[in-house]
């Protein structure tokens, strides 16, 4: 059985907001980038629901964003939810609503094999924290 991708509310697991300020790569920004010879980009940037990467590298041929294979996970943060495309976790969930088709819902225990945030992305005083197992080998 394939492990599929998961998709999780922003706000289930606590810390996923935190790692997304620290650590993630607004793709929306780094075109703004590509075409803007500001310093600053206070007054040229502006964007309310950016996407952003976690555990992605630029790949330097596609100029495109692959999932970093040395990551704990990678994943698209989307102003509400965030898709888990790769991880050295995994969890069994159900499946997702036909809006992230070919995904499983981590926000609801299941049967599914699906790519997991790592445990230290929840705060279980605050958090439901699923049933997380390490993937031994990743594909």
């Amino acid at each position: 059985m394939t492990i599929k991708g998961g998709v999780i509310n922003n706000t289930t697991a606590l810390y996923l907001i935190e790692e997304m300020n620290n650590c993630g790569i607004d793709i929306d920004f780094q075109a703004h980038l590509k075409e803007c010879t500001a310093d600053y980009h206070d007054n040229c940037y502006q964007n309310d629901s950016p996407t952003i990467v976690l555990g992605f590298v630029l790949n330097p041929e596609t100029g495109k964003y692959d999932p970093d294979p040395d990551a704990e996970f990678s994943a698209i943060m989307g102003e509400v939810y965030t898709q888990v495309v790769a991880s050295k976790y995994k969890t069994n969930c159900r499946i997702c609503s036909p809006c992230y088709p070919d995904q499983n819902n981590l926000d609801e225990p299941g049967d599914w094999e699906t790519y997991s945030l790592p445990p230290d992305m929840y705060d279980p005083e605050h958090n439901i924290v699923p049933e997380i197992v390490l993937i031994k080998e990743v594909i």
